[in-house]
């Protein structure tokens, strides 16, 4: 009976491991779309780094996490200087994301709000773009095709100026 139930577990956990892995990475490039201001990503690099391109250099680097069962992206900021660090923590969304002054890390919920949020902006999944969008952001921010997430995202409809 207990060998049953051990081989029960193993195939269940099996099958959870697996159905994680399949949305195991959050999208790795993230643009300030739709607003008006100038175009600058959020790169997300497969070894934990990350960096922006065109826009917040001063912030480069990053490192980030992400939990996919609870669909939570961490970003941690060692260059964030004190002011940053209060509009961070003046900025945080309660339960869509949190910002730990300690460690300089703004954690966010992918799963109630697609978006981050940073100094004022929000930053959209690149797949979230028409193919147009996507290739004109790729152009801007030096970009390769290789860095889009294996499975897009569901497509934003989203119009008008965000800051």
């Amino acid at each position: 009976m207990i060998r049953h139930a051990l081989f029960a577990f193993t195939l269940l956990c099996a099958v959870r491991t697996a159905a994680a892995q399949s949305d195991s990475v959050p999208p790795r490039v993230w643009v300030n779309a739709f607003t008006e201001g100038a175009t600058f990503c959020l790169i997300l690099s497969r070894d934990g780094s990350a960096h922006f391109s065109a826009g917040f250099l001063t912030y480069n680097p990053l490192r980030w996490r992400y939990d996919s069962l609870t669909g939570t992206l961490m970003l941690s900021v060692p260059r964030l200087t004190a002011r940053s660090v209060a509009q961070f923590r003046n900025g945080a969304g309660g339960w869509t994301w949190v910002f730990d002054t300690l460690t300089k890390t703004a954690t966010y919920d992918l799963n109630a709000d697609p978006r981050i949020w940073w100094a004022g902006w929000f930053l959209y999944p690149l797949t979230s773009l028409d193919s147009a969008g996507r290739a004109g952001v790729r152009r801007e921010c030096k970009v390769s095709a290789s860095f889009e997430s294996p499975a897009p995202n569901k497509r934003l409809k989203l119009t008008g100026a965000h800051k």
